[in-house]
């Protein structure tokens, strides 16, 4: 059986270990929309549920768990929480907006044009 405290040893160790970022976006999907992507279950993998195989509860329980660590881990960082209830907009765009901004007040106009240069590579066609 999974507990965060497993997700804990695996993952976090992973992340406590890299420098420690300026600031993240946390994109946090809803519960339902989450398990509705999974095929309500048929496509969960082991590691986003409580119990031996996949059902709504394990799966609501283990998420909402994983989330209360996730916003834990990244209290002592500046994190902008992106909420996400349908596939209907797709949160790149708040995404680069929220980073730009930030990167923005924190830089000079060096480092500026360094983000732009950063978005046109990595936008297919451009640059």
């Amino acid at each position: 059986m999974h507990s965060p405290g497993a997700v804990d040893n695996c993952i976090f160790d992973i992340w406590r270990a890299l420098p420690r970022p300026a600031n993240v976006v946390y994109l946090d999907v809803d519960i339902e929309l989450a398990w509705q992507r999974a095929g309500a279950g048929r496509r969960v993998n082991r590691m986003e549920h409580y119990g031996r195989e996949p059902t709504r509860d394990g799966f609501v329980r283990f998420q909402s768990d994983l989330r209360d660590l996730m916003l834990k881990e990244t209290a002592a960082v500046e994190t902008t929480v992106l909420q996400r209830f349908s596939d209907e907009n797709p949160p790149v765009a708040d995404t680069e907006r929220i980073l730009l901004s930030t990167w923005r007040m924190r830089s000079n106009d060096h480092r500026t044009g360094r983000i732009r240069r950063l978005r046109q590579a990595a936008t297919p066609g451009v640059g």
